[in-house]
């Protein structure tokens, strides 16, 4: 989803490896906050 992707770019330090937005198969996209 484009939408994701240009969140990742911003927002994640390594785009392939993500710390922030996960994709859940089946449901969309989580945001998990590491505070």
């Amino acid at each position: 989803d484009n939408f994701i992707l240009t969140f990742r770019k911003y927002f994640e330090p390594d785009q392939k490896n993500p710390v922030y937005f996960h994709s859940i198969r089946g449901v969309g996209y989580k945001f998990t906050d590491i505070h």
